[in-house]
């Protein structure tokens, strides 16, 4: 399936069909509303030659290539108002969906939620906020031990001057390629 990218929107187009069918399975079991576990979704799949993503709501998907390039392959889909997006529950959630296959050669790649979006890309354009992830790459690049990392990456999360920035949820999900 590596050389073909026509091949792998299906393959996320079945892994949503997946997540909506169990979202509906654990809301009936909680006997709860859809809407009550309303969720935004981002994959990615990367290999040495490509990413390909595919975004319900918002957040945003940034790589950032050998060279240094930084380039979001998705936008926050947000709506007129604050909190505003499509969710996965949403009937129309597949086709507001963003679907992208980048070629290159990735070196990292970063999955955020709406939480951190005024704080890595540069509104209304939605184009990455460079200051925001070169210290992550540095930090990817250097870290040894993933516990401590993740101690690191939660205080990074939890602290004041982030929260003073936002009040949604934070997410961050940091991916490097090893060459």
């Amino acid at each position: 399936m590596a050389g073909n990218d026509e091949e792998w929107p299906p393959c996320l187009v079945a892994a949503v069909s997946a997540a909506q069918s169990a979202i509906s399975a654990e809301a009936r079991a909680r006997q709860v509303a859809l809407r009550d576990l309303a969720t935004t979704l981002i994959l990615a799949v990367a290999t040495p030659t490509r990413v390909v993503v595919m975004q319900i709501g918002d957040g945003a998907v940034v790589v950032c290539d050998t060279t240094g390039q930084l380039c979001a392959l998705t936008v926050p889909d947000s709506g007129e108002y604050a909190n505003e997006t499509t969710f996965l529950s949403s009937p129309q959630a597949l086709e507001a969906a963003q679907v992208r296959v980048w070629q290159g050669n990735p070196r990292h790649l970063v999955l955020f939620s709406d939480g951190l979006q005024r704080l890595a890309l540069t509104m209304p354009e939605g184009s990455p906020h460079a200051p925001f992830f070169l210290p992550f790459f540095r930090f990817i690049e250097m870290a040894t031990e993933t516990s401590e990392a993740q101690v690191q990456l939660e205080a990074f999360l939890c602290s004041r001057r982030v929260r003073e920035r936002t009040d949604d949820d934070l997410t961050l999900l940091l991916g490097s390629f090893v060459r």
